[in-house]
C-alpha cells in the first residue's frame, strides 16, 4: 500500500512537470510567433524602377509602371492614399517649366482643381518645384476632395515628379510618411536606363522624309506641350495610326475572331481608343444607350492589327486590354501589353500616332477624314472625306452630343480616327444612333473622352458611365397588376386580360431601393417576338413607388399574347415580367386539360389530396401563392 502511494506521488510530480514543460514551450512558441510576425509586419522590399530604387513597406501594392508613371504604390487597407513617382523626359525644360505645363493641362481637364502651393521646395537638400493642389477627380457620384503635393526634381536628362494624393482630411496626416518616401527616392536615383520619361499624348513627329511645317507648338489633350509641331498629317499618317481590332472568343486560338472594329492608337507606347461595344460591351451605360437589354459578354481576347501595305489586310501583331470604358459614350481606353503570340513587348515600343485635337474648336463645313476597316469593298482599310454636317444634342450630353458628318461610315469603321484638318484626333466613328435618319454617319466628339483618359492616365481608370445614374444593388420591381393607364398602383382597376379592339394595355410595377434617375427600360413582346422598347428614369413614373408600363395603338392592338420585361439600371439588369393576352385568347376560346396521377418524383408514389390549378396568363405566382383563390 506504502509504495503503490509513492508511485503515484511520482507519476504526478512527473505529469506536473511534463505539463508546466509543455506551457513553456507554447509560450516560447507563440511568443516567437509573435515575434516572427512582428517582424514580418516591420519587413520592407526593394523596389527598382527606371532609374530609382527606393524600399516600401511589404505589405504595399506597387503596380507596373504606365505611361510617365514609373511607380505608382498604396497601402491595400487605404486605397485612397497613393504615392506616385512620374519620369519627364526634359528636352532642356527646367522642373518649374514641367510643373506649368502639367498644371496647365489638368486645369483644363479636371473642372474645379485649385492651385494652393506654386513655388519652391526641397525634399531633404535636394531643392525642388513644389506643387500643392485641390481637385474633384471624375466620378459619377458625389467626388471626394482630393489634395495633391507633386516635388519635381531635375535628374539629368529627365524631371522626376514625387507625389502625394489623398483625401483632403488626410493630407496632412499623410505628409510625414511622404516625407520619407520622397527622400528615398531622391537618395535612390541613378543613371536613368531604358525608355523612361516618355511623354504621353504629346504630337507625333513625322517620319523620316516628311517636310516640316513653320515652327509652332500644339498643348498635348493630356499632358504637357508636345514637341515642334511638323507638318500636317498626310493620309499615310492617318492610316498608319489606325488600327483594326479583333475580337477572340478563345484567348488561345488566334482564329476564333467573332467580329473586329477600328481604333486609333493616341500615344507611342500603345494607348488606343475605340468604341466600347468593340472592345467591352459589359461597359456600364452601353446597353441604355442602344436600349438593348440583351445581356453581352467580352471578348476573351483583343488582338491588334497594323496596316504595314495599304493594299493588304492589316497584319496581327499585339494583344490589348481594355483599361477603361464608358458605355453611354461607347468608348474604351485600350492599353497593348503584349505580342500577339503572348509574348513580352520590346522595351522601345515606338508606335506612330495621332496627337489628340479640340472638337469644341469643329464647325458646320470643316474638314473631316474617316478612316477604318468597314469591311465593304474587301479587307483593307478604308479612307474618306467629308465635312461636319452638323450637331445632334443628348438630354445627358448637350447640344454638341454628336456630329453628323457626310463621310463614309459603315459597320466595321466603329472606334476608328476621325480627324480634322490639322491630322489630330477629334472623333470616334460609331455605329448608327438609334434615331438616325437620313444619310448622314454619327461621330462622337473627342471632347467627351478627354475626362476617361484623363482619369484612367492619373491612376483612376473606370468601367462604369458617368453619364447614367449607378445601381444601388437594392433594386427590387414586382409586378401588381394590368390595368388602364393610372397615377398610382392603389385604387387601379385590376385586370387579368382586355377584350378585343383594347387600344393600350398597362402593366403596374411597386418598385424600392432604386436611386432618383436610375433608368428603366421596358420590353414588348407579342406572341414571342420582341415589338417595342421603352425608356424612361425613376422619379418620372408613377408617385408612390408605382411604375407603369404601356403599349397603344389608335387603330386597337392585334389579339395575341402580350409579355412585358422590366430592365434596370446602367447594366440593364432583369428585374421583373408580366403576360396578359387581347381578344380571342382572353375570350376563353382555348382551353386545356391534363389526366394521370399526381406522384413523388423520388419515390413514384402518389401524393394525397393533390390538386391542379391553371392559372390565367398575367397572374404573378408568387402572389397567388400567397393568397390562393379559384378565380385565376
Amino acid at each position: 500500500m506504502t509504495a503503490t502511494l509513492a508511485q503515484r506521488r511520482a507519476n504526478d510530480r512527473v505529469e506536473w512537470q511534463s505539463l508546466v514543460a509543455v506551457i513553456l514551450v507554447t509560450v516560447l512558441a507563440v511568443g516567437a510567433g509573435l515575434i516572427v510576425l512582428n517582424r514580418t509586419a516591420d519587413q520592407s522590399r526593394r523596389v527598382d524602377r527606371s532609374g530609382i530604387n527606393v524600399d516600401v513597406p511589404a505589405a504595399w501594392i506597387v503596380t507596373e509602371p504606365a505611361g510617365d508613371v514609373i511607380l505608382s504604390a498604396y497601402d491595400p487597407h487605404d486605397h485612397d492614399l497613393r504615392y506616385t513617382v512620374a519620369g519627364v523626359t526634359a528636352a532642356g525644360r527646367t522642373p518649374q517649366d514641367v510643373a506649368q505645363a502639367r498644371i496647365a493641362s489638368r486645369r483644363a481637364l479636371i473642372p474645379g482643381l485649385a492651385v494652393v502651393e506654386d513655388g519652391a521646395g526641397a525634399i531633404g537638400d535636394v531643392v525642388t518645384h513644389r506643387l500643392r493642389y485641390t481637385f474633384a477627380p471624375p466620378s459619377g457620384g458625389a467626388a471626394t476632395l482630393i489634395e495633391a503635393r507633386e516635388d519635381y526634381v531635375a535628374d539629368a536628362n529627365r524631371v522626376l515628379i514625387v507625389g502625394l494624393e489623398a483625401p483632403r482630411g488626410a493630407f496632412s496626416a499623410a505628409q510625414s510618411a511622404f516625407e520619407s518616401f520622397a527622400r528615398q527616392v531622391v537618395a535612390g536615383r541613378r543613371p536613368a536606363t531604358g525608355n523612361i520619361g516618355r511623354p504621353l499624348l504629346t504630337v507625333a513627329t513625322r517620319p523620316a522624309g516628311a517636310v516640316a511645317a513653320p515652327a509652332a507648338r500644339l498643348a498635348s489633350a493630356f499632358g504637357g506641350p508636345g514637341p515642334t509641331l511638323a507638318a500636317p498629317a498626310t493620309a499615310a499618317d492617318l492610316v498608319s495610326a489606325t488600327v483594326q481590332i479583333f475580337d477572340l472568343s478563345d484567348a488561345t486560338d488566334p482564329l476564333s475572331a467573332t467580329g473586329w472594329g477600328s481604333g486609333t492608337i493616341i500615344s507611342a507606347d500603345g494607348l488606343v481608343l475605340t468604341n466600347a461595344h468593340v472592345a467591352k460591351p459589359t461597359a456600364g451605360g452601353l446597353a441604355v444607350r442602344e436600349l438593348d437589354p440583351t445581356q453581352a459578354t467580352d471578348p476573351a481576347a483583343l488582338v491588334i492589327a497594323i496596316v504595314e501595305d495599304e493594299a493588304k489586310p492589316a497584319v496581327p501583331r499585339y494583344r490589348a486590354t481594355v483599361i477603361a470604358a464608358d458605355g453611354y459614350l461607347d468608348a474604351a481606353l485600350l492599353r497593348i501589353d503584349k505580342l500577339a503570340d503572348g509574348s513580352a513587348l520590346p522595351a522601345n515600343l515606338k508606335l506612330p500616332f495621332l496627337p489628340v485635337g479640340d472638337s469644341d474648336a469643329l464647325h458646320v463645313g470643316d474638314k473631316l477624314t474617316v478612316v477604318g476597316f468597314p469591311g465593304i469593298g474587301g479587307d483593307t482599310i478604308s479612307l474618306s472625306s467629308g465635312q461636319v454636317s452638323g450637331f445632334i444634342g443628348d438630354s445627358r450630353l448637350g447640344a454638341r452630343a454628336w456630329m453628323k458628318t457626310d463621310a463614309v461610315v459603315s459597320q466595321g469603321n466603329s472606334g476608328g480616327l476621325a480627324a480634322n484638318a490639322a491630322g489630330e484626333l477629334v472623333g470616334l466613328p460609331t455605329r448608327a444612333n438609334p434615331n438616325d435618319t437620313g444619310g448622314y454617319s454619327y461621330i462622337r466628339p473627342v471632347a467627351f473622352l478627354k475626362p476617361m483618359v484623363a482619369a484612367a492616365l492619373a491612376g483612376h481608370p473606370s468601367l462604369e458611365s458617368t453619364y447614367v445614374v449607378a445601381a444601388t444593388g437594392n433594386e427590387q420591381m414586382t409586378f401588381d397588376t394590368w390595368s388602364h393607364a393610372t397615377e398610382s398602383c392603389e385604387g387601379a382597376t385590376r385586370l387579368t386580360t382586355y377584350p378585343k379592339g383594347t387600344r393600350e394595355i398597362v402593366a403596374l410595377f411597386r418598385q424600392t431601393g432604386m436611386a432618383a434617375g436610375e433608368d428603366i427600360v421596358s420590353q414588348w413582346s407579342q406572341n414571342g417576338e420582341v415589338v417595342f422598347r421603352s425608356l424612361m428614369q425613376v422619379g418620372s413614373g408613377s408617385a408612390g413607388g408605382c411604375v407603369q408600363m404601356g403599349i397603344s395603338l389608335d387603330r386597337g392592338l392585334d389579339d395575341g399574347t402580350y409579355r412585358v420585361e422590366v430592365f434596370a439600371g446602367p447594366h440593364l439588369r432583369p428585374m421583373s415580367s408580366a403576360v396578359t393576352t387581347i381578344g380571342a385568347a382572353a375570350a376563353g376560346s382555348a382551353s386545356a386539360s391534363v389526366s394521370g396521377r399526381v406522384v413523388d418524383v423520388d419515390s413514384g408514389k402518389p401524393l394525397p389530396n393533390a390538386a391542379i390549378y391553371f392559372l390565367t396568363p398575367g397572374t404573378d405566382p408568387a402572389t397567388w401563392l400567397s393568397a390562393p383563390t379559384n378565380a385565376t
